[in-house]
């Protein structure tokens, strides 16, 4: 009986997943509005910028939306799917605005970066150890995230940002 249920309900979990179509394109660069914001960055982050709309209960993505991407000191044009360098910088990096809009339809987000140096602390993990594993491993992560330097810390975007396109008012 488990041998009928198991694939079914893997079945059923695969077909909740949205696919997106590859992106074939190569990554596309920002144009900095001065030399000093392209001189302060420390790293770039790509993410695939996407378009989706809802259809029913289901997600589709769509192709061909002119999305605009603006950040502090940079602002950028593609067309949707696409793989963009976003800057950052040590210490502190900004949201990010994206705006798109095809067919009637638009949207906008801000996306706000991560702290990379902070999600590695974070992922750090015990091999064992039961509770004493366990405490070692949290006064390390303690001593880890007090020690460093907030202004030597690396920042980046989400890889995938999908924006939910909506009738345009």
């Amino acid at each position: 009986m488990s041998r009928i249920i198991l694939p079914i309900a893997f079945a059923l979990t695969v077909s909740g997943c949205m696919t997106y179509a590859p992106i074939e394109t190569p990554p596309q660069k920002v144009a900095f509005s001065s030399q000093t914001a392209r001189t302060n960055v420390d790293s770039f982050s790509t993410s695939a910028v996407r378009t989706i709309r809802e259809e029913g209960k289901k997600k589709v993505e769509v192709k061909g939306a002119a999305c605009k991407i603006r950040g502090t000191g940079y602002s950028a044009r593609v067309v949707t799917p696409a793989l963009v360098e976003l800057p950052t910088y040590r210490g502190k990096t900004n949201p990010v605005n994206i705006s798109c809009a095809a067919g009637g339809m638009s949207a906008t987000e801000t996306v706000e970066p991560y702290n990379a140096t902070l999600a590695r602390i974070q992922s750090t993990q015990t091999s064992g150890g039961g509770l004493v594993g366990a405490l070692a491993v949290a006064v390390a992560k303690g001593i880890a995230k007090s020690t460093r330097d907030p202004s030597k810390d690396e920042f980046a975007y989400r890889s995938e940002i999908a924006l939910k396109l909506s009738e345009s008012k």
